[in-house]
């Protein structure tokens, strides 16, 4: 990932003032069959999709159930 930083920058605004900031990491998982930044930047170029089915041993839906599908923090539906 390549980063310009403009040491001229000015503040948009009369007032304004910048902290200086350093970002020393971050950590993500990729999505789908992207292992890789180029792999993901090839799949939302290509425009593929990444979603998959919700893991029925992730949540238990009948603990979560309610048939009224306005009420929240419920699910309406049993998958």
């Amino acid at each position: 990932m390549n980063v310009t930083i403009n040491e001229q920058s000015s503040p948009t605004r009369e007032g304004d003032s910048y902290d200086p900031v350093a970002i020393v990491g971050f950590s993500l998982r990729f999505p789908g069959e992207a292992d890789s930044t180029e792999g993901f930047w090839d799949m939302l170029i290509d425009g593929r999709c990444a979603s998959s089915n919700f893991p029925e041993d992730r949540l238990n839906f009948s603990g979560h159930y309610h048939p009224d599908g306005t009420r929240h923090d419920t699910v309406s539906r049993l998958y």
